[in-house]
């Protein structure tokens, strides 16, 4: 994690920053300094535009009461095409600009959901209740239950215990 981790902030930046200073050099600086300011400005549009489409998808998903998994996984590609587009650099301009196309994202949303389906464990638990909707429920003498399996009791506890008390030694143990 920790090699990954230095890849992508230490690595990434400066092969940014090379390819940045190449353009520079074999360029005019205007030609370099207007491509990053068109990828940023083009970048903004673009993300925008398919954050849109998304959360349309994340609404209609909902309206029609699905869970829009698939959609909230393009909507954190797509956001993270938008910060990669905005940040100046080459390589994340062509990262961000790769993740705003439908393909790709679908292909990155598959793989990120196989490997979490291998990561995270999901366990269900289902509780049911034989809870009387028709007379509230529970009436004066406690739950009313309609099936015939099922009997009504009461616990009662006729031995009260003190709280603080020390057991007493036998005279058996003494001796």
């Amino acid at each position: 994690m920790l090699i990954r981790l230095f890849l992508l902030f230490v690595l990434v930046p400066t092969a940014d920053l090379v390819l940045l200073w190449i353009l520079f050099v074999t360029l005019p600086w205007y030609v370099t300094l207007l491509t990053i300011l068109i990828t940023a400005l083009l970048g903004t549009y673009f993300s925008r535009q398919q954050g849109a489409r998304v959360l349309r998808e994340i609404r209609h998903e909902l309206q029609r009461n699905l869970l829009p998994a698939n959609s909230l996984v393009d909507g954190v590609l797509v956001f993270t095409a938008g910060v990669l587009l905005i940040t100046p650099g080459v390589l994340t301009d062509l990262a961000g600009f790769a993740l705003l196309l439908p393909p790709v994202r679908r292909y990155l949303r598959n793989a990120a959901i196989e490997y979490l389906k291998h990561k995270v464990k999901v366990e269900t638990v289902t509780f049911t209740s034989q809870f009387n909707q028709f007379n509230g429920g529970f009436g004066p003498h406690g739950p009313h239950y309609t099936d015939d399996n099922t009997v009504d009791g009461e616990v009662v506890d006729r031995h009260l215990r003190p709280q603080h008390r020390v057991p007493e030694a036998r005279q058996d143990e003494n001796r």
